[in-house]
């Protein structure tokens, strides 16, 4: 059994309580608090999971032919290059933020031992704002787990390889920073999951 939603659920009372300092009326001032909250949280549509909030200083609109990675987005898409598409360089599913240089697992290697294979954001990529949104990543293989650094060592696939992925069709939503090692012969990536996979 777990507890782990209602633990989620009840942090927001443990916080609060610590926050308002209210020791005559706590109960009627933590459901005020969290009535306010749950209303925030509807008209922000955060309660959506695929919610997306787009970075408006970052992003931009214009024919898919003046990017590196036209020929990856208009396969997908199903578009020609001539098209205009929404480009961004920061966005936000409901409470989880994805930005460029970032790390995502797009998949697991069948292939050999089951690892999961990585790829970094290039930029996000819709039709129009509204629409359906895609990251675009430029894949990376795998060589190996560390187990001393508790991390994975990758290296990006030459030659360049870019992939656009539906948000949602994501292996794991978690974001990922990068991590350099200076090593004896350069220096190299290392991605630690936030779990362990078994």
């Amino acid at each position: 059994m777990s507890c782990l939603r209602y633990e989620m659920k009840n942090s927001f009372f443990k916080k609060s309580a610590g926050v308002v300092c209210n020791f005559v009326n706590v109960c009627k001032t933590l459901a005020y608090r969290h009535q306010c909250n749950a209303f925030y949280l509807r008209l922000s549509k955060q309660y959506l999971r695929m919610s997306v909030i787009v970075g408006s200083r970052q992003s931009g609109y214009g024919p898919a032919a003046q990017y590196d990675f036209c020929d990856c987005i208009c396969s997908t898409l199903g578009i020609v290059s001539t098209q205009c598409v929404c480009i961004a360089a920061k966005i936000q599913v409901a409470s989880t933020k994805y930005r460029q240089e970032q790390f995502v697992v797009i998949g697991f290697d069948d292939r050999a031992d089951g690892s999961p294979v990585f790829g970094q954001t290039v930029a996000f990529v819709s039709l129009s704002a509204s629409d359906q949104w895609f990251v675009v990543v430029k894949r990376f293989n795998t060589i190996a787990f560390q187990c001393h650094f508790h991390a994975y060592d990758v290296e990006p696939v030459t030659p360049l390889e870019c992939l656009c992925i539906p948000i949602e069709k994501l292996s794991d939503h978690h974001p990922l920073s990068p991590c350099s090692v200076q090593c004896h012969d350069g220096s190299r990536t290392h991605l630690r999951l936030p779990y362990h996979i078994f």
